[in-house]
């Protein structure tokens, strides 16, 4: 899987306003525009809207992970594949049900923000885990992204694991 990712994101006086998320590795570049829609394009084919999977039962949901704990989460399935912005628009785009950082304050506005709008605008939710505004432009702060295909889904896996990834450890 592509573990990087070129991700803008325009900021108007009203939050994040155009967004592209291009995965060069896989060749998918994810576009939205706020109160527009999301879009997906991939090589050969012509661009297509996205939407987010129907409403799962959270203990059903594949979700995707950054960082780690001993604990395991409420859901089916976790993947980790190395990069916000790419897992989150695979959420966006109903592969994946949903994300959650377990790494504490891991992600710099860059990590997240085109993400947002394209999840957002494909009917998605997004949260900061602590319930900070993720619309900054202070280099140095940092948020701990939960996001996913409902708002229920969001709200778990903040509850039950993001708040408090007991046996956390931080990579070396």
């Amino acid at each position: 899987m592509a573990d990087w990712a070129v991700s803008l994101c325009a900021v108007d006086g009203s939050g994040p306003w155009v967004a592209m998320v291009a995965a060069p590795v896989l060749g998918d570049v994810w576009t939205a525009v706020r109160g527009a829609g999301a879009w997906i394009a991939r090589p050969g084919e012509d661009r297509r809207s996205i939407r987010v999977a129907p409403r799962v039962n959270p203990s059903n949901a594949i979700v995707a992970v950054n960082g780690w704990s001993d604990r395991r989460p409420p859901v089916a399935q976790c993947r980790a594949l190395g990069a916000a912005s790419i897992e989150l628009c695979l959420v966006a785009q109903g592969v994946l049900d949903g994300y959650v950082n377990v790494a504490g304050d891991a992600h710099g506005v860059w990590d997240y923000l085109a993400a947002a709008l394209v999840l957002l605008e494909a009917g998605g939710s997004i949260v900061d885990a602590h319930g900070r505004d993720l619309v900054v432009v202070d280099h140095d702060l940092r948020r701990s992204i939960v996001g996913g295909s409902t708002a229920g889904l969001v709200d778990r896996l903040v509850r039950e694991w993001a708040r408090d990834p007991t046996g956390y450890r931080p990579s070396d």
